[in-house]
């Protein structure tokens, strides 16, 4: 099944700047996994790490600046994500200080 026509009218491909402006994020498992994600897909960091499942619980999310902190919170993140799966979020303008903030919700 494809996109209906009455959307594919409306939408168009997002132009380089448009692209260029979105977050980039990547779900992965393991430290190793978001070493990888954060070459592929080009994140930059700060990274807001947020444990999957949890955003709505009150566990809240981590921020990390450079790779020593990433290990750290990544690994406070998976205690506190339901399954296992981390959200990795590359927010390179963010003014957010690194370590723990309360929940997204």
């Amino acid at each position: 099944m494809g996109i209906p026509e009455r959307f594919q009218r409306t939408t168009k491909p997002l132009s380089p700047e448009e692209e260029k402006a979105l977050d980039k994020s990547a779900i992965v498992r393991s430290l190793a996994e978001a070493l990888q994600a954060m070459q592929e897909k080009k994140l930059d960091f700060p990274l807001l790490i947020i444990p999957q499942g949890a955003e709505h619980s009150g566990s809240g999310f981590y921020v990390a600046k450079d790779n020593t902190q990433l290990e750290i919170y990544f690994e406070e993140a998976r205690k506190d994500a339901l399954l296992g799966d981390v959200h990795l979020v590359s927010k390179k303008d963010s003014k957010l200080e690194s370590g723990k903030h309360p929940s997204l919700s």
